[in-house]
C-alpha cells in the first residue's frame, strides 16, 4: 500500500486497472451499449465506435466482451489490442485465445477462420471487437470476409473515424462513445473512491469541477487528476482535495504518468 493510500485509508489504489471486477456505466457507457445492442442484432459487417483521446474505449470494449448474448442473439465476443500492429500474427493469436483454440500463440489464419464459421453454423455470430485499427487489421479483416460472416467493431479516436468507416465498408454503423457531464465525474470519482474504502468525501465539490473542466469529461484524464490529487493531498497533509488543489496541480506540475490504466486509451 501506498504512503498516500495510507493516508487517506484506503484499501488500494482507487484509479487502477480492476477491469476484472468493476466496470463503471456513466452516461455515456449507458448509451454507447444501448446503441450497440440495437446494431449488433441486425448482424452488420462492421461498426465504427469512435471517441475522444483518453476517453474510455478500451475499457468498453472489455466490458462488452464480457456478454453472452446481445438481445435474442447469442454471440461470441473476441477482444483484441490492435493499436499500430503491422503484423496480423499477434491479432491471430488474439482471436485464437478468445476462440479458445489450442496453441492461440501460434494460431494459423485457417484455424481462426475454421473456429469462426462453426461457432456461426452453431447459431452464434462472432463479433470481433478491435481496440484500434491498424494495417494488421486491415489485412486480416479483409483475409477473413472472404468466408466468414461475423461484425467487426473497430474503435478509433474521434478524428480518424472516417478511416475507420472506410475500411469497415460502406454499410458500416457510426457510433459515439460521449464524454462526461459533470455529474458522471462526481459519480465515477465518488464511485471509485468507495471501492478503495473511503470514508467521506475526500474531494470537495469544487474539485470536483476543477477536474472536470481539466479534463474536458474524458475519464482516463479524470482519472489521472484525480491520482495525482490525492498525492498532492497526501504531501500538503489536507483533510479534502478542493478546486484550489486541482488548479495549483494543473499549474505547477508536469506529470509524466499516462492516464490510468484501467481507463486505457483509444487510438
Amino acid at each position: 500500500m501506498t504512503q498516500s493510500n495510507r493516508y487517506w485509508r484506503l484499501s488500494e489504489d482507487p484509479f487502477s486497472n480492476r477491469t476484472a471486477t468493476w466496470f463503471f456505466a456513466g452516461t455515456p457507457q449507458k448509451t454507447a451499449l444501448a446503441e450497440l445492442s440495437a446494431v449488433l442484432p441486425t448482424q452488420p459487417q462492421g461498426v465504427a465506435i469512435t471517441a475522444a483521446r483518453y476517453g474510455g474505449m478500451t475499457t468498453l470494449l472489455r466490458h462488452l466482451s464480457t456478454y453472452h448474448g446481445i438481445g435474442d442473439m447469442a454471440t461470441q465476443f473476441l477482444f483484441t489490442k490492435s493499436r499500430g500492429r503491422i503484423d496480423p500474427q499477434p491479432i491471430q493469436n488474439q482471436l485464437a485465445n478468445g476462440l479458445q483454440l489450442p496453441c492461440s500463440n501460434h494460431a494459423t489464419f485457417e484455424q481462426i477462420e475454421s473456429a469462426m464459421n462453426q461457432i456461426h453454423e452453431a447459431g452464434i455470430h462472432p463479433v470481433w471487437l478491435s481496440d484500434g485499427y491498424s494495417a494488421g487489421v486491415t489485412r486480416l479483416l479483409k483475409r477473413l470476409r472472404r468466408n466468414c460472416k461475423f461484425t467487426a467493431v473497430i474503435s478509433t479516436i474521434d478524428q480518424y473515424a472516417e478511416r475507420s468507416c472506410e475500411l469497415l465498408g460502406q454499410a458500416t454503423s457510426l457510433l459515439t462513445l460521449q464524454r462526461f457531464a459533470l455529474e458522471d465525474t462526481r459519480q465515477f470519482i465518488q464511485q471509485s473512491m468507495m471501492r478503495a474504502g473511503a470514508k467521506g468525501e475526500s474531494f470537495d465539490e469544487s474539485a470536483y469541477v476543477a477536474i472536470h473542466d481539466a479534463s474536458s469529461g474524458r475519464i482516463g484524464t479524470i482519472a489521472e487528476l484525480a491520482m495525482n490529487a490525492l498525492v498532492v493531498g497526501y504531501k500538503q497533509k489536507l483533510r479534502r482535495v478542493t478546486g484550489a488543489t486541482i488548479e495549483r496541480m494543473c499549474r505547477n506540475e508536469s506529470s509524466e504518468k499516462k492516464p490510468a490504466e484501467f481507463y486505457d486509451r483509444s487510438a
